[in-house]
């Protein structure tokens, strides 16, 4: 399995290279890869249609309630530590949330691994959603088969992913609760097909807990029309708003 993982990185540019993609825990993830493949839009869908909220609260509102549309462009705040390879402690504020996310989608979509995408996921899973590390794992596990490689053991040294969230919108923002719904260009290279990339929309729904915003379950919520490049004038109509490094 590829062990690129074991090398902590801080993100520089907008879209990061990695060995590998691991988004599967995302049902419609194989639509995802297709789409990529054709070179499509696409929406990775939530690996449950059931709803699992975290526990609610009546703190004082730190993440400003916002429809579709009303955020403005944000710049995202490192976490304060390094855990694993994961940036964590993120500001309880909105752009915290969406930094959180940001950072929790991309180390997510960056390995084949399914044992280090539990990892990730014990790190950064809301204490509610304790099914998350291994609905992720087999996710990716399930994410391999759709690329045509071996579910386990070692990756082709060709094979890689692109996945670069751009833009966000944000969803049912109460005090301690968002959904924030990321813009990405998704681009996979295989050996024998080479380069293929789509622009995707993942969401996450993030709850404070435990002094940092953590991922719930999903709810099974789709967003494939609001799939656009990120930057045209499409993606602005549909109310995506940009995410400054």
């Amino acid at each position: 399995m590829s062990n690129e993982f074991l090398n902590p990185r801080r993100r520089t540019s907008r879209y990061v290279a990695v060995t590998a993609v691991g988004l599967a825990a995302l049902t419609g993830l194989t639509y995802v890869v297709a789409s990529a493949m054709s070179g499509t839009h696409a929406s990775a869908d939530s690996p449950s249609t059931h709803a699992n909220a975290g526990p609610t609260t009546t703190a004082a509102t730190a993440v400003a309630p916002a429809g579709p549309g009303s955020a403005a462009p944000v710049t995202l705040t490192p976490g304060g530590q390094l855990v694993g390879g994961v940036s964590v402690g993120y500001p309880h504020t909105l752009a915290g949330a969406v930094s959180a996310a940001s950072e929790y989608m991309t180390d997510l979509g960056s390995t084949l691994d399914p044992d280090r995408t539990a990892a990730v996921m014990r790190l950064v899973a809301d204490p509610s959603y304790t099914d998350g590390p291994a609905e992720w794992a087999k996710g990716t596990s399930d994410a391999r088969a759709s690329l045509g490689l071996p579910t386990s053991g070692l990756l082709p040294s060709a094979a890689a992913v692109m996945l670069g969230p751009a833009e966000y919108q944000v969803r049912d923002a109460s005090a301690d609760q968002v959904t924030v719904l990321l813009l990405a260009r998704y681009t996979i290279s295989l050996p024998g097909t080479g380069t293929k990339s789509s622009n995707a929309v993942f969401p996450l729904r993030m709850h404070w807990a435990g002094g940092d915003w953590k991922v719930l379950k999903p709810d099974g919520a789709t967003y494939t029309s609001l799939a656009a490049a990120p930057g045209s004038d499409q993606a602005s109509s549909l109310g995506w708003q940009e995410l400054a490094q």
